[in-house]
């Protein structure tokens, strides 16, 4: 058998080893280009949430659990859409599928092709039934806004300095980036402290904390962008970049923000000053904290933490 270099970036795949179905599964993925980009660990050594008692075998979605190179768990749908991306005959369409609101949709589809009729579910367990659902669904997506949207990456964004000149997101590639919308005079303002204080903490760890001064709610950033970076400097200590004062809500809000919404969805949007977007270093948008979350909360440090850039 020809051995193959380790991929650089691999992905961790716990299945559930007495399941004949998984073996065949796990079969045509080894045999395919990319292969070594899949460790396959058997549900006997993996985290005891990912597999509890109790599991209906009749649920195939159930039955694989993807950990990333960040440590993040993908489950049903999505660990298959991450499987998927691994292999470059089908890694665009993939990328494609990663488009939220289509996750559900493909849970439910895949589940009516097993409980239909028997011989659907057959057919829908051999080897390349899912693969053709990644073409069809592809398709039905490829002249879609959705489908442009999915395609791109915090990284494909630019804003302007507070000192001026651009300030492409692409320049914090490899880093883990919290983009968060700030104003002087809202009653969180003290938060520009507690994210000074992240920034601080993680900073050589491959953070980036990412001020983006905007006015849109309740006219509470009305300064220019040098009375804007004085306040920030002389009252918290602020040293991490900033942008100049854009829109983060309505139809002339940035475009970065207009692609965060298509992303997770209208209720991750900003509705207040302090709304905090996390971004993985590969420009992924993977979470959202509201207004009230503290940058030094529990939540907001765990979900840092678990997209960290891996030391070399």
């Amino acid at each position: 058998m020809e051995t193959r270099a380790p991929a650089a970036k691999q992905l961790s795949v716990y299945y559930d080893g007495s399941c004949p179905i998984c073996a065949r599964e796990i079969d045509f993925y080894q045999r395919r280009r990319g292969a070594d980009a899949l460790r396959w660990v058997d549900a006997s050594q993996a985290p005891s949430h990912l597999f509890p008692s109790g599991l209906d075998r009749r649920k195939a979605l159930e039955r694989f659990h993807v950990v990333d190179a960040n440590g993040v768990t993908f489950s049903g749908a999505r660990a298959f859409i991450e499987m998927w991306a691994a292999f470059p005959n089908v890694a665009r369409f993939a990328r494609v599928l990663r488009f939220r609101p289509i996750v559900p949709v493909m849970e439910w589809g895949y589940r009516l092709f097993l409980r239909l009729r028997p011989w659907g579910q057959r057919w829908a367990q051999r080897r390349k039934a899912r693969h053709l659902m990644i073409v069809l669904l592809s398709l039905f997506l490829s002249n879609t806004e959705a489908y442009g949207a999915s395609m791109m990456t915090a990284h494909d964004f630019t804003f302007t300095a507070i000192e001026g000149g651009t300030l492409p997101l692409s320049d914090f590639s490899g880093k883990a980036v919290l983009v968060v919308n700030t104003a002087s005079r809202c009653g969180f303002t003290r938060q520009y402290g507690d994210l000074q204080a992240l920034w601080s903490r993680y900073r050589d760890r491959g953070l980036v904390v990412l001020g983006v001064p905007s006015n849109d709610f309740g006219g509470q950033e009305p300064g220019t962008e040098t009375e804007i970076k004085t306040f920030c400097e002389v009252n918290f200590d602020v040293d991490f970049p900033m942008t100049e004062k854009v829109h983060v809500s309505g139809e002339t809000a940035h475009p970065f923000y207009d692609w965060a919404r298509q992303e997770l969805g209208a209720l991750a949007k900003p509705r207040w000053n302090f709304h905090k977007y996390l971004v993985a270093p590969d420009g992924r948008l993977v979470d959202w904290f509201s207004t009230p979350t503290s940058p030094l909360s529990k939540r907001v440090i765990r979900a840092v933490e678990a997209n960290l850039p891996t030391p070399e």
